[in-house]
């Protein structure tokens, strides 16, 4: 019990420190800066498809879901492994369209 509690802890720890980042934000040396959102919000779309067709054939693979007892530890894990997996997809993809993440103060 007391290594689960620990578990839990540390996973809420890392995710809190993760929120702290905060967004990134991206610019386009060419494109005008209405065209920014437009594309990534694409590639956040594409990056999301990808991660739940993902999550979908791994839980159709290993026979197990989202059902009453399921280890909340494992659900919670691989939630953190998504949101992290979206975010190197999206980023990805916006570097192949041609972006650059903003420094400093540039949104």
């Amino acid at each position: 019990m007391k290594s689960r509690f620990s578990v839990l802890v540390t996973m809420a720890l890392l995710i809190g420190l993760g929120a702290c980042a905060g967004p990134v934000r991206w610019q386009h040396p060419s494109l005008p800066k209405d065209q920014w959102s437009k594309d990534h919000y694409r590639c956040e779309r594409a990056a999301s498809r990808e991660v739940d067709e993902e999550l979908r054939r791994e839980q159709n693979y290993l026979g197990r879901g989202q059902e009453p007892g399921a280890d909340p530890v494992m659900a919670g894990m691989t939630r953190h492994d998504a949101v992290k997996r979206r975010t190197r997809l999206t980023a990805r993809c916006m570097r192949t369209r041609g972006y650059t993440r903003a420094t400093g103060g540039v949104s």
